[in-house]
């Protein structure tokens, strides 16, 4: 695993106080497929009538790609929902597709939406055969509100932060415009999992097709960092939208899985007292634990220190911004943006939702940007406000805007097709 540290300058003024951005970037080691743990994987399917039609045939025929490219090795299950809870398939092992397949031909469109008991099921499933070998995920998809079972937000999360104490994980995907954007953030937030909007029934297989090959190339679980003040009066607070925990010794920050490969990147704002003398100063210790699953399954760890030189004032005033530093602190403000916007909107003033977006992107770092990412997350915001003077305020814009602001927030990788 490599792990790198980047400040937002690599010198700081000496006898002045200061606030530093830093750039944690951790990047998995390449692992096969072949080496990969074996999935103990469920679906979790909405089949409520408003999920009839297109829907419903598109979320069977990704289920039945996700039973084409597992191993028999792998375990296999399936709940459906409506207002009552079924198991579909019971956890299995990967050997006869076919049938696998014919029961998943037996989902039907049905009422209500008790998701509650849809995925409390489906962890269940998971949990009859979790063992530390394996890799345990619920999918749960959806298109509507929960108005059966446990309806109540905080209580779900609750129960999602205490699956992954078991080492149970949680993707969520919500279909079209009528679910419930929040709760399945918070869900996948808290489950350490992946939320996904599908707009389309026609987007499923593809969102189906990312997911699971994440799942069949995890490198690294229960990843976590933990970073140390190096001296007294230092203090690091993270920008990044992701679990954390904050105390005097330090801030720890739950990573859950990485897969092959996979690019994180977290946002720190360290608080660094005045420096007496010139010279390089010890920050913070930094401390990356995980449990390597490529090969032999073992944990690990990776130390790093973040050193910054201190320099006159003057010296320090002509040290450039590292332009990847830049660009988190941008993707932040525009994920940022997107959210008081929603917040504006939602109490009804969309004229001050406009007014947010035409003042990011008016600042000039955005406007004169040359970062790709940057310049895509500004070209999607410049597609947000156009709608919004259009169309006005909608499920659908919101979902829009609540997905874009999540993706933009996370540590995970942004996807290159927003571009």
């Amino acid at each position: 695993m490599q792990l790198q540290l980047l400040p937002e300058r690599p010198c700081l003024p000496v006898n002045m106080a200061t606030r530093l951005a830093v750039l944690v970037r951790l990047v998995a080691p390449t692992v096969p497929q072949m080496a990969r743990k074996p999935l103990n994987l469920c679906l979790v399917i909405d089949r409520s009538g408003s999920m009839a039609g297109r829907k419903l045939r598109q979320t069977i025929a990704s289920a039945k790609y996700v039973v084409e490219r597992l191993a028999p090795t792998d375990l296999f299950s399936v709940v459906q929902f409506d207002e009552r809870v079924k198991v579909v398939i019971p956890p299995r092992p990967v050997a006869d597709r076919a049938q696998l397949c014919r029961l998943l031909d037996t989902v039907r469109e049905g009422g209500a939406t008790n998701l509650s008991g849809g995925w409390l099921q489906g962890a269940a499933c998971v949990r009859k055969s979790r063992t530390p070998e394996t890799v345990n995920r619920v999918i749960l998809l959806t298109d509507g509100i929960a108005n059966h079972g446990i309806v109540d937000p905080v209580v779900l999360v609750h129960h999602a932060a205490e699956l992954t104490e078991e080492g149970i994980a949680t993707t969520t995907l919500g279909y079209g415009a009528d679910f419930n954007e929040d709760l399945l953030t918070a869900l996948a937030d808290a489950g350490r999992g992946t939320a996904y909007h599908v707009e389309t029934a026609d987007e499923a297989p593809a969102v189906f097709a990312r997911e699971l090959e994440g799942l069949l190339t995890i490198a690294a679980q229960n990843v976590r960092l933990t970073i140390c003040p190096g001296r007294a009066g230092c203090a690091a607070h993270l920008l990044t939208d992701q679990d954390h925990q904050q105390n005097p010794e330090g801030l720890t920050v739950a990573l859950g899985d990485l897969v092959s490969a996979e690019e994180r990147r977290l946002l720190l704002s360290a608080h660094v007292p005045a420096l007496g003398s010139e010279g390089l100063a010890l920050l913070a210790a930094v401390t990356l634990t995980y449990d390597s699953v490529g090969g032999e399954i073992r944990p690990r760890e990776v130390r790093q220190e973040l050193l910054i030189r201190a320099v006159s004032p003057e010296q320090a005033i002509t040290v450039p911004a590292d332009p990847a530093v830049t660009r988190e602190l941008l993707m932040l403000r525009a994920a940022r943006i997107l959210r008081q916007a929603m917040a504006e909107a939602d109490a009804g003033d969309t004229s001050g939702a406009l007014q947010c977006l035409r003042e990011f992107l008016a600042c000039p770092n955005v406007r004169q940007t040359s970062d790709p990412e940057v310049r895509a997350a500004r070209q999607r915001v410049k597609e947000v406000l156009h709608q919004l003077e259009q169309e006005g305020y909608t499920p659908m814009s919101r979902k829009q805007m609540s997905y874009s602001s999540y993706r933009w927030s996370r540590s995970k990788g942004r996807p290159s097709e927003e571009a």
